[in-house]
């Protein structure tokens, strides 16, 4: 009995939203084929058909791939030399029964070894964790007082640091990396990153079809829960990111006629706010394929939450967004689906890859804020401006001077958390939706 095992780009069945498939193990066998999905997502273009393999990947990448085949691989060799039945079912079945209990720093690999396909910024979250969280397991194991580390540590100095499952992973544990991390004088804003990056990573792997772990165990809860590590603690007010129509009104007058780099930085400000407060790294990726031209709208999915949800984020283009779209609009070119709409940003035959998309739009950024803390200097608002301010913008002209409720605006802006917006509303109609920004738009001018 013949069963082959590849490992494939899936495109015969439905994609994500972003045009990415899925990679597979298929199990074949005469017709009769079984897949099985492990996470991975890429475009057409960049997966090798004939190497059956992402055209551009880390080793690190490549090896999981390829672990992951072979554990099918694996199963078959051993029913055979067991003399037992090999069939789709018993390999497929025995290879899900032989989940193994996840550790800690083992699924940290794992998982910074994915996101660096498709989610850089992500990616450099946890290798930052891993390594904080290796580096307090090396002390504690070795009995190293913080006083007595290094600031910095080698891969190879931290070699010999036993793992740790996640049923370890327990509230005196934790209790204990955030003390250590205060005696390395980490402020509440790095530890409070590190304990939701280390929370999402338990979860994970609850969820991980390939690992044995039950979310009773969550070591992480409310304050209320004394036996829960709370990573609600480190919670602060947050400051005031918004400005008001007539800021913005004094930002629209500014000549910049003969500043190109700050008119276009102003540009991008206004469009994320008339944007439904469209961050800017959402901005960057927006393709043609995104317009549709038959309801005149963006639909795009956010980059933020694509992880969670594919649902389609949609706005209007009018006489406020259509003269900032056509600005950069490419002359005398035929544009293509999967060019960029704003391609001073990306560029589709330079930005090939997940990583040189993510470096390009952080240097962006990073040149587009500091013009911004000049425009504003110059339309005399004395506030730190920058990107992150039109989605706090938008909603807080909603709020404050179209008296939106709450509840509209949590719909706008796709909050799915009550304690991010404090009530759900079901779907407002499209118009109503419209009628709202409108009016925003309409005072801002």
């Amino acid at each position: 009995m013949n069963i082959k095992v590849d490992l494939i780009l899936l495109t015969s069945r439905k994609r994500k939203s972003d045009n990415r498939h899925p990679v597979v193990i298929r199990l074949m066998e005469d017709r009769e084929r079984k897949y099985k999905r492990i996470g991975y997502y890429y475009h057409l273009d960049e997966w090798d058909q004939k190497r059956n393999q992402p055209k551009k990947a880390s080793n690190e990448v490549l090896r999981v791939l390829k672990n992951e085949q072979s554990k099918y691989l694996d199963k078959i060799s051993k029913l055979q030399a067991d003399g037992e039945e090999v069939s789709l079912d018993t390999i497929m079945g025995d290879v899900q029964k032989n989940k193994k209990p996840a550790k800690v720093l083992q699924y940290f690999q794992k998982t910074i070894a994915k996101l660096k396909i498709d989610s850089i910024g992500n990616s450099n979250v946890y290798q930052f964790v891993y390594k904080s969280f290796k580096t307090f397991l090396y002390a504690k194991q070795n009995k190293i007082e913080v006083e007595n580390l290094k600031r910095q540590y080698k891969d190879e100095d931290l070699k010999g640091t036993k793992d740790i499952k996640f049923t370890e992973l327990n509230k005196i544990l934790l209790d204990s990396y955030n003390n250590w991390m205060i005696k390395r004088n980490a402020n509440p804003r790095t530890r409070s990153l590190y304990f939701r990056t280390l929370k999402a990573l338990y979860n994970k792997a609850v969820y991980d079809p390939d690992v044995r772990l039950s979310g009773d165990a969550m070591p992480f809860g409310t304050k209320e829960d004394k036996s829960k590590f709370a990573v609600s603690q480190f919670s602060k007010k947050t400051k005031k990111r918004a400005i008001t129509s007539v800021d913005i009104a004094k930002i629209k007058a500014l000549d910049l006629s003969d500043k190109r780099t700050l008119d276009e930085a102003r540009d991008y400000f206004l469009f994320g706010v008339y944007g439904m407060g469209i961050d800017f790294v959402d901005i960057a990726r927006l393709t043609w394929s995104d317009f549709n031209t038959k309801t005149s709208r963006i639909e795009y999915v956010r980059y933020k939450t694509r992880s969670r949800t594919d649902e389609l984020v949609d706005f209007e283009i009018d006489e406020y967004t259509l003269p900032i779209i056509n600005k950069y609009r490419p002359k005398n070119e035929i544009l293509q689906p999967n060019d960029y709409i704003f391609s001073k940003i990306l560029n589709r035959h330079i930005h090939t890859t997940e990583a040189q998309r993510h470096n390009r739009i952080r240097k962006v950024i990073t040149r587009v804020n500091r013009k911004l803390k000049t425009i504003a200097d110059k339309a005399e608002i004395y506030q730190p401006l920058s990107t992150k301010w039109t989605r706090h913008t938008f909603a807080s002209i909603l709020k404050l001077e179209v008296k939106a409720s709450i509840n509209e605006i949590s719909e706008l802006l796709r909050h799915g958390d009550v304690k991010t917006t404090e009530i759900y509303l079901k779907d407002l109609e499209v118009e109503d939706k419209d009628a709202l920004v409108r009016k925003m738009k309409n005072i801002i001018g």
